[in-house]
């Protein structure tokens, strides 16, 4: 006689692929997190060499980035604050070689990857390819870091 419809329990099957898929959406954020924290370090690391006459925020405060929740919001005030003190540190200078030290790239990048978390079937691809452009940004101010310490 079956009586599986009428058992409360879960069978061993079900319990494993229970079990799988938790341990498959603890490896995805893990992976998230590690990957934010590696991007965080990129943008502190190219911030701390802005003169902090010149910084617009604590350098700091750009660890908040790799903070769930909260971190997204501040990508955003990261990808205003750190080519902004870049510009005003190489207007100091006398330089304006630089352009907008990825403050397009930051902004567009930001924004639409906490946009693409909101909107239910195109998200995804949405985040993704914004995760791209905030790679792109990244990469900006470390070669404004190159040009500052070097210039």
């Amino acid at each position: 006689m079956d009586n599986s419809i009428t058992d409360p329990g879960m069978s061993g099957a079900d319990a494993g692929l229970l079990a799988a898929l938790g341990a498959a959406l603890l490896a995805i954020v893990v992976v998230a997190l590690l990957i934010n924290l590696v991007l965080t370090y990129f943008i502190w690391s190219a911030y701390k060499v802005v003169p902090t006459q010149h910084q617009k925020l604590p350098a700091g405060l750009v660890w908040l980035c790799a903070v769930p929740c909260i971190g997204s919001i501040m990508m955003i005030v990261c990808a205003v604050m750190v080519p902004q003190s870049f510009q005003a540190a190489f207007r100091d200078a006398g330089r304006n070689d630089q352009g907008d030290c990825g403050f397009l790239l930051g902004l567009i990048g930001s924004i639409g990857v906490l946009a693409g978390g909101a909107v239910p079937l195109i998200g995804p691809l949405v985040s993704l390819g914004c995760f791209v452009v905030l790679i792109l940004f990244i990469v900006k101010p470390q070669g404004c870091k190159k040009a500052l310490v070097g210039g």
